[in-house]
């Protein structure tokens, strides 16, 4: 039995398995926990503060490790958008129009200029959850 403030072993897996894709519901999955229930204690495991700053120091393990880190994704996806889009200089076409609005749809996202039902689902629910523990 972990102490308060600790992670469950199963919690531990659950945030080294989350840092792989980002998928709560597979994460849970992989942790260990009920296919049936995983996409509920997915939700529930993230909206935890002990689980979201272990998460939190994993990842930037991982953006240590890695040496890739937002600024880098982000600069490698605004270089990838101007060079499809320069234009071809014997068709007057951009060079690759379908990749260049993938590299701006990609960091319109960083931006939270699109958000996915299932990722607004997870908000709203953690939201109404933090609601219930201030009663």
């Amino acid at each position: 039995m972990a102490k308060k403030g600790e992670l469950t072993p199963k919690q531990q897996k659950f945030v080294a398995e989350y840092i792989i894709d980002s998928n709560a519901t597979q994460a849970a999955i992989r942790a260990g926990y009920s296919k049936k229930t995983a996409y509920r204690t997915g939700c529930d495991n993230l909206s935890k503060p002990q689980i979201m700053q272990a998460l939190t120091k994993a990842l930037k393990k991982q953006e240590l490790r890695t040496e890739i880190t937002a600024d880098y994704v982000l600069a490698k996806l605004k270089m990838n958008a101007e060079q499809c889009l320069k234009i071809h200089a014997e068709t007057g076409k951009p060079v690759d129009a379908g990749a260049a609005n993938k590299a701006l749809e990609l960091l319109g996202k960083t931006k939270k200029m699109f958000v996915d039902k299932l990722e607004m689902d997870a908000m709203i629910g953690a939201y109404e959850r933090n609601l219930k523990e201030l009663d």
